[in-house]
């Protein structure tokens, strides 16, 4: 099981206090603040006994005693009973660091209305919690914060809200409709040909399950998709699902392109959670069209497992930007290419894979029928965009050996992406852009 303790980081859902005494009113209010807070941006974890500035164990203000004792979940339920508007699910676990026991506050996900606080919490003359406020995390000055929400916090944990009813909407339709959530699920048009006796395959087909999942009540329209199943043909030997395989997997991803697959969640708020022998990352950041925050969407899921499986799922931001425009961005589509083949190698690289083995990659793009190229991430490159897209759905297939770097492989890339663009009638492919791309990205890191 996933020890929380192991990685430990302040994000949005997760807050890190040092040591309180639940006997102290000033300590009672940080407490409800923090979980009150965690509730309303749909849950997370209050770590107590860790320092918010450096991420680590409190040894020196540690207090004696037995910690099972000194936190009780009860009194922090009569508490939150006694100053929040309404009931909201908290539990508490005990983990081990070193040896020694924390305790762990655990907030439960689908908020459906904020909570606040009914009554105010005074120590003498000094009042310690407002009446008829919510708190929220929040991240502000470059940190991660607990604070009283203000107007922007306000619309973010309506929209959570909405969300949640969305959600239980379409678990509704799912158990109560299933020949109708069945023709929902052929929005993954991918399954065909999968062999559930092949372990790589069946993880592919699980993967998806669990994108749909996640994101089928977000998926409110057709939206065209970006798809990555690695594999490395070998087990990352001596690796099980910790927080050292995690940060491993974290660390070799490289960020070049500012929103890199297999994105750390956790820092846009999000959390990593262990689910059948993988951890898996999922962020959903809708804005609605005409707002100043819609070029900030981002729908990706991800997972990753010891036994050398990779996969990732992204919404095209060219649907999330452009809401009536059906389109695909050549100069970004290359540079996502050349990220998944330079993550792929990384990832061999990082759970020492040997070099007689090879990586294969399957790029899937659906929903690409009637979508016409249009350069608007970079128009310094003018190429013949042809015609609208005549397939709905292309998949490449790459072999690439776990030693190969990314410099030598520009012939390789181009020629995927020459297949790419023959589905594109008319359209042209300039060797000069791949090669300059490819150097654009080796010099980000």
């Amino acid at each position: 099981m996933y020890n929380p303790l192991e990685f430990t980081v302040e994000n949005l859902s997760t807050e890190l206090k040092t040591w309180l005494d639940l006997d102290n009113p000033e300590h009672q209010a940080k407490i409800i603040k923090a979980l009150s807070a965690l509730y309303n941006v749909n849950g997370g974890r209050l770590i107590i006994g860790f320092c918010d500035d450096n991420c680590r164990p409190d040894l020196e203000r540690r207090p004696d005693g037995d910690i099972r004792e000194i936190y009780s979940i009860d009194f922090v339920l009569l508490l939150l009973h006694r100053y929040c508007s309404s009931a909201f699910p908290v539990t508490l676990n005990f983990w081990k660091k070193d040896g020694l026991e924390y305790p762990v506050f655990n907030v439960g996900s689908g908020v459906k209305k904020i909570i606040g606080i009914r009554r105010p919490l005074m120590m003498g003359d000094k009042m310690l919690i407002q009446q008829n406020v919510a708190y929220v995390r929040a991240f502000k000055a470059g940190k991660f914060e607990t604070k009283m929400a203000e107007y922007e916090e306000m619309n973010f944990m309506m929209e959570i809200c909405i969300d949640n009813r969305e959600a239980n909407i379409a678990r509704f339709m799912r158990r109560h409709f299933d020949d109708l959530m069945q023709q929902f699920t052929a929005l993954n048009n991918v399954s065909e040909g999968i062999d559930l006796y092949n372990p790589f395959q069946n993880f592919v087909l699980n993967s998806r399950q669990r994108f749909l999942y996640n994101a089928g009540p977000k998926l409110n329209r057709k939206f065209a998709y970006l798809e990555a199943s690695v594999n490395l043909n070998h087990k990352c030997i001596g690796q099980s699902l910790d927080g050292r395989f995690l940060e491993r997997f974290l660390g070799a991803n490289r960020n070049l392109s500012g929103w890199p697959f297999w994105l750390d969640v956790r820092q846009e708020g999000s959390t990593i959670e262990p689910y059948d022998n993988c951890f898996e990352g999922y962020i959903c950041r809708l804005f609605k069209e005409d707002t100043i925050h819609e070029q900030k969407s981002h729908l990706d899921f991800w997972r990753a497992s010891p036994e050398g499986y990779f996969y990732h799922k992204r919404v095209l931001n060219s649907d999330l930007y452009f809401h009536k425009e059906r389109c695909m961005d050549p100069v970004s589509l290359i540079t996502r290419i050349c990220e998944i083949i330079d993550a792929s190698i990384n990832f061999a690289r990082v759970f020492y894979i040997p070099d007689d083995k090879s990586a294969n990659i399957e790029i899937v793009l659906s929903g690409m029928k009637g979508r016409k190229l249009e350069s608007w991430t970079d128009y310094d490159y003018h190429l013949p965009l042809g015609s609208p897209c005549e397939s709905d759905q292309i998949t490449l297939d790459i072999c690439i050996p776990v030693h190969t770097s990314l410099k030598t492989v520009s012939v390789l890339i181009y020629n995927h992406i020459k297949e790419v663009f023959s589905h594109f009638p008319g359209a042209r492919l300039d060797n000069k852009l791949i090669n300059d791309i490819i150097q654009q990205i080796r010099g980000r890191n």
